[in-house]
């Protein structure tokens, strides 16, 4: 649960720091404010973490017009909501929000997808090969379990575009202190828990593009 709200976090800080670069920390503490989930919040320093935050996001967005080999891109975090349904009109279960739709110079659509990783030990730092490798053979990798979630939105995506938008998850390290569950062991006490993550950082390693390309198939390649 602290990683949620850690990732809820930068996910909004990102959202809005996209939408308008000139974002102020009043702002953005606003928009936490009335957020239902606010008081998960209250012991992030953000005043600390504001500037650096909108040094990092900015850098990001100079890997992705250099990846793109574009200066003219549009950056859309408005909530887009994707799904498909059955042709009797009911939902097929697949459904979802994406994080962010950059359109280049040519009106080409690009997804990006926020994701947020621990690496509160300097020693297991957060890289490409680590991404890609799955802790033990009873669980799998961060890509594996991307690409089970952008698979469908490449496919539904595809049908509404005429092609395969590329792909991306915009990774980005952190390191924090977690706040532990202290009350009674009953699972629904435990369900109540909303932890209040603290002393929340940008890691060692800096924000980077994860790249998820497909074939024809729609399989990874």
């Amino acid at each position: 649960k602290n990683s949620v709200v850690v990732g809820n976090y930068f996910d909004t800080f990102a959202r809005m720091y996209y939408s308008n670069p000139k974002l102020t920390v009043e702002e953005f503490k606003k928009e936490l404010a009335i957020r239902k989930d606010n008081k998960n919040f209250s012991k992030i320093n953000i005043e600390n973490l504001f500037e650096e935050s909108k040094q990092r996001f900015e850098e990001i967005k100079e890997q992705i017009k250099k990846d793109l080999n574009d200066d003219n891109l549009l950056f859309i975090t408005d909530e887009i909501f994707v799904h498909e349904t059955f042709k009797n009109g009911n939902w097929d279960g697949v459904a979802g929000v994406l994080d962010m739709v950059v359109i280049d110079s040519k009106g080409i659509v690009h997804i990006y997808d926020f994701k947020t990783k621990s690496e509160n030990n300097f020693k297991y730092p957060v890289t490409e090969t680590a991404l890609k490798t799955a802790f033990d053979s009873t669980s799998i990798s961060d890509e594996a379990k991307w690409i089970k979630q952008q698979t469908s939105y490449s496919k539904m995506l595809e049908k509404t575009f005429g092609y395969k938008p590329s792909i991306n998850i915009i990774v980005i390290p952190v390191a924090y202190s977690k706040e532990e569950y202290k009350g009674k062991l009953e699972e629904n006490e435990i369900e109540k828990f909303s932890p209040q993550p603290y002393d929340i950082r940008f890691a060692g390693t800096k924000p980077f593009l994860f790249k998820l390309r497909f074939d024809e198939n729609n399989k990874l390649t």
